[in-house]
């Protein structure tokens, strides 16, 4: 096994945890302060944005 190929496995296994992440996310009106959760969130889903653009997917 390649590295590359764990790699991009790792990458597409982040980037699907976190479409099932938003996708599970309760739609209701946020308020002005935000969770833990929510900034927990954003920063897997900037993570897996970063390590998608940098192997170039």
């Amino acid at each position: 096994m390649k590295n590359g190929d764990f790699l991009r496995g790792m990458s597409a296994g982040l980037v699907a945890g976190a479409a099932i992440g938003f996708a599970m996310t309760p739609k209701h009106k946020q308020t002005k302060s935000k969770g833990p959760a929510c900034r927990i969130m954003k920063a897997v889903s900037d993570a897996a944005e970063y390590i998608s653009d940098t192997m170039g997917f």
